[in-house]
Protein backbone atom coordinates (compact mmCIF):
# COMPACT_ATOMS: atom_id res chain seq x y z
CA UNK A 1 0.00 0.00 0.00
CA UNK A 2 1.35 3.57 -0.76
CA UNK A 3 1.02 6.32 1.78
CA UNK A 4 -2.30 7.68 0.23
CA UNK A 5 -4.00 4.33 0.28
CA UNK A 6 -2.77 4.42 4.14
CA UNK A 7 -4.48 7.71 4.50
CA UNK A 8 -7.67 6.93 3.14
CA UNK A 9 -7.80 3.79 5.38
CA UNK A 10 -7.05 6.09 8.23
CA UNK A 11 -9.72 8.23 7.15
CA UNK A 12 -12.38 5.35 7.52
CA UNK A 13 -11.97 4.86 10.97
CA UNK A 14 -14.10 6.97 13.43
CA UNK A 15 -10.94 7.68 15.67
CA UNK A 16 -9.11 9.42 12.75
CA UNK A 17 -12.13 10.75 11.08
CA UNK A 18 -11.22 13.95 11.52
CA UNK A 19 -8.28 14.68 10.77
CA UNK A 20 -7.08 16.82 7.81
CA UNK A 21 -5.49 15.15 4.54
CA UNK A 22 -1.59 16.63 6.01
CA UNK A 23 -2.47 15.01 9.37
CA UNK A 24 -3.68 11.73 7.98
CA UNK A 25 -0.46 11.53 5.74
CA UNK A 26 1.66 11.80 8.80
CA UNK A 27 -0.23 9.24 10.38
CA UNK A 28 0.71 6.88 7.47
CA UNK A 29 3.94 7.50 7.19
CA UNK A 30 4.26 5.79 10.62
CA UNK A 31 1.79 2.78 9.79
CA UNK A 32 2.50 -0.32 8.09
CA UNK A 33 0.46 -3.14 7.10
CA UNK A 34 0.55 -6.64 8.40
CA UNK A 35 -1.59 -9.44 8.45
CA UNK A 36 -2.69 -12.33 10.75
CA UNK A 37 -4.13 -15.97 9.94
CA UNK A 38 -7.05 -17.27 11.13
CA UNK A 39 -7.02 -17.84 15.09
CA UNK A 40 -4.03 -15.98 15.55
CA UNK A 41 -3.96 -13.80 18.42
CA UNK A 42 -3.57 -10.64 17.77
CA UNK A 43 -3.36 -8.92 21.57
CA UNK A 44 -2.34 -10.66 24.43
CA UNK A 45 -4.80 -9.15 27.75
CA UNK A 46 -2.61 -8.37 30.62
CA UNK A 47 0.25 -7.49 28.56
CA UNK A 48 1.47 -3.68 28.42
CA UNK A 49 0.59 -2.89 24.70
CA UNK A 50 3.11 -0.92 22.01
CA UNK A 51 1.29 -0.42 19.53
CA UNK A 52 -2.89 0.19 17.96
CA UNK A 53 -4.17 -2.16 14.83
CA UNK A 54 -6.62 -0.61 12.41
CA UNK A 55 -8.32 -3.13 10.28
CA UNK A 56 -8.37 -3.39 7.05
CA UNK A 57 -10.02 -6.41 6.48
CA UNK A 58 -11.58 -9.44 8.28
CA UNK A 59 -13.14 -10.17 11.92
CA UNK A 60 -11.66 -10.31 15.25
CA UNK A 61 -13.10 -11.37 18.67
CA UNK A 62 -12.53 -9.70 22.14
CA UNK A 63 -12.54 -11.26 25.28
CA UNK A 64 -11.39 -11.72 28.42
CA UNK A 65 -9.86 -14.99 30.51
CA UNK A 66 -11.55 -15.42 33.63
CA UNK A 67 -8.58 -16.71 36.82
CA UNK A 68 -10.06 -20.76 36.06
CA UNK A 69 -9.56 -19.63 32.47
CA UNK A 70 -13.04 -19.41 31.09
CA UNK A 71 -13.82 -17.03 27.99
CA UNK A 72 -15.80 -14.25 28.61
CA UNK A 73 -17.06 -12.64 25.36
CA UNK A 74 -16.68 -9.13 24.68
CA UNK A 75 -17.49 -8.10 20.90
CA UNK A 76 -16.79 -8.58 17.46
CA UNK A 77 -14.41 -6.24 15.54
CA UNK A 78 -13.84 -5.66 11.88
CA UNK A 79 -13.50 -3.06 8.87
CA UNK A 80 -12.05 0.34 9.74
CA UNK A 81 -12.66 -0.35 13.73
CA UNK A 82 -9.50 0.05 15.65
CA UNK A 83 -8.02 -1.96 18.81
CA UNK A 84 -5.66 -1.70 21.28
CA UNK A 85 -5.77 2.53 20.67
CA UNK A 86 -5.24 3.16 24.39
CA UNK A 87 -1.96 1.70 24.69
CA UNK A 88 -0.73 5.02 22.57
CA UNK A 89 -1.48 6.87 25.02
CA UNK A 90 -1.06 5.20 28.01
CA UNK A 91 0.70 2.19 29.79
CA UNK A 92 -1.37 0.15 31.64
CA UNK A 93 -2.40 -3.80 30.52
CA UNK A 94 -4.03 -4.28 28.11
CA UNK A 95 -7.68 -5.05 29.24
CA UNK A 96 -8.75 -8.19 26.79
CA UNK A 97 -7.39 -10.42 23.86
CA UNK A 98 -8.32 -10.10 20.20
CA UNK A 99 -7.92 -13.39 17.89
CA UNK A 100 -8.56 -13.39 14.74
CA UNK A 101 -11.76 -15.37 13.70
CA UNK A 102 -10.75 -15.20 10.12
CA UNK A 103 -7.80 -14.19 8.06
CA UNK A 104 -6.82 -10.57 8.98
CA UNK A 105 -5.24 -7.29 7.57
CA UNK A 106 -4.42 -4.33 9.54
CA UNK A 107 -2.20 -0.70 10.11
CA UNK A 108 0.02 -1.61 12.99
CA UNK A 109 0.48 2.21 14.67
CA UNK A 110 3.80 1.90 16.96
CA UNK A 111 3.17 3.77 20.23
CA UNK A 112 6.19 5.79 20.06
CA UNK A 113 6.41 7.02 16.65
CA UNK A 114 2.73 7.67 17.40
CA UNK A 115 3.58 9.98 20.26
CA UNK A 116 6.33 11.82 19.10
CA UNK A 117 3.99 12.72 16.13
CA UNK A 118 1.26 14.09 18.44
CA UNK A 119 3.98 15.74 20.47
CA UNK A 120 5.07 17.82 16.89
CA UNK A 121 1.43 18.23 16.12
CA UNK A 122 -0.82 19.59 19.42
CA UNK A 123 -3.75 20.03 16.73
CA UNK A 124 -4.22 16.11 16.15
CA UNK A 125 -4.09 15.05 19.81
CA UNK A 126 -6.87 17.60 20.65
CA UNK A 127 -8.85 15.98 17.67
CA UNK A 128 -8.29 12.52 19.05
CA UNK A 129 -9.24 14.07 22.41
CA UNK A 130 -12.32 14.92 21.42
CA UNK A 131 -13.19 11.87 19.45
CA UNK A 132 -12.75 9.54 22.49
CA UNK A 133 -14.71 12.04 24.70
CA UNK A 134 -17.74 11.62 22.18
CA UNK A 135 -17.02 7.53 22.26
CA UNK A 136 -17.15 7.72 26.00
CA UNK A 137 -20.34 9.55 26.52
CA UNK A 138 -22.03 7.39 23.82
CA UNK A 139 -20.78 4.20 25.01
CA UNK A 140 -23.39 3.22 27.81
CA UNK A 141 -26.11 4.36 25.38
CA UNK A 142 -24.97 1.72 22.41
CA UNK A 143 -24.55 -0.96 25.22
CA UNK A 144 -27.87 -0.69 26.76
CA UNK A 145 -28.98 -0.50 23.23
CA UNK A 146 -27.01 -4.02 21.89
CA UNK A 147 -28.06 -5.84 24.98
CA UNK A 148 -32.27 -4.55 24.87
CA UNK A 149 -32.11 -5.67 21.11
CA UNK A 150 -33.72 -9.16 21.12
CA UNK A 151 -31.47 -12.64 20.48
CA UNK A 152 -32.07 -13.30 17.63
CA UNK A 153 -31.37 -9.52 15.74
CA UNK A 154 -27.70 -9.63 17.38
CA UNK A 155 -27.27 -12.97 16.43
CA UNK A 156 -28.49 -12.20 12.86
CA UNK A 157 -25.96 -8.98 13.16
CA UNK A 158 -23.27 -10.94 14.19
CA UNK A 159 -23.88 -13.64 10.71
CA UNK A 160 -23.86 -10.52 8.31
CA UNK A 161 -20.48 -8.93 9.98
CA UNK A 162 -18.95 -13.21 9.35
CA UNK A 163 -20.80 -13.10 6.12
CA UNK A 164 -19.38 -10.78 4.87
CA UNK A 165 -15.60 -11.13 6.47
CA UNK A 166 -15.99 -14.89 4.84
CA UNK A 167 -17.64 -13.67 1.81
CA UNK A 168 -19.70 -16.13 1.71
CA UNK A 169 -23.69 -16.99 2.94
CA UNK A 170 -22.50 -19.98 4.45
CA UNK A 171 -21.01 -19.36 8.04
CA UNK A 172 -18.71 -22.80 8.67
CA UNK A 173 -18.93 -22.08 12.58
CA UNK A 174 -20.61 -24.57 15.04
CA UNK A 175 -23.67 -23.38 17.66
CA UNK A 176 -20.65 -23.23 20.69
CA UNK A 177 -18.13 -20.79 18.63
CA UNK A 178 -21.16 -18.50 17.18
CA UNK A 179 -22.52 -18.21 21.15
CA UNK A 180 -19.04 -17.59 22.15
CA UNK A 181 -19.13 -14.69 19.98
CA UNK A 182 -22.72 -13.60 20.61
CA UNK A 183 -22.12 -13.98 24.29
CA UNK A 184 -25.26 -16.24 25.35
CA UNK A 185 -25.17 -19.85 26.26
CA UNK A 186 -25.57 -22.44 23.54
CA UNK A 187 -29.36 -23.24 24.12
CA UNK A 188 -29.91 -19.81 23.87
CA UNK A 189 -28.22 -19.34 20.58
CA UNK A 190 -29.87 -22.82 19.39
CA UNK A 191 -33.49 -21.47 20.35
CA UNK A 192 -32.60 -17.82 18.76
CA UNK A 193 -30.84 -19.77 15.29
CA UNK A 194 -34.40 -22.10 15.37
CA UNK A 195 -36.20 -19.03 15.42
CA UNK A 196 -34.39 -17.66 12.92
CA UNK A 197 -34.88 -20.45 10.85
CA UNK A 198 -38.61 -20.61 11.20
CA UNK A 199 -38.67 -17.18 9.73
CA UNK A 200 -36.54 -18.62 6.85
CA UNK A 201 -33.84 -16.47 7.34
CA UNK A 202 -31.24 -18.98 7.91
CA UNK A 203 -30.66 -22.55 7.16
CA UNK A 204 -28.86 -24.86 9.60
CA UNK A 205 -26.70 -27.94 8.77
CA UNK A 206 -24.13 -29.82 10.28
CA UNK A 207 -21.35 -27.38 11.79
CA UNK A 208 -22.84 -24.93 8.91
CA UNK A 209 -25.33 -21.64 9.43
CA UNK A 210 -26.73 -20.76 5.98
CA UNK A 211 -27.98 -17.35 5.50
CA UNK A 212 -30.61 -16.99 3.33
Amino acid sequence: MNIENIASELKKCELFSHLEIEELISLAKISSPISFEKKQIIINQDEVGDCAYLILKGVGKIYRLTQNGKEVPLGTVSTSQIVGEMALIDDLPRSAYVEAITTMSVLKIPKNDFQKLILANPAIALKLLRTLSIRIRTQDEKIITIYDSDLPNRTISNLLLLSNAYKSKVIPLTHDQLASLVGVTRPRLTEALHSLELQNIVKLANHTIEII
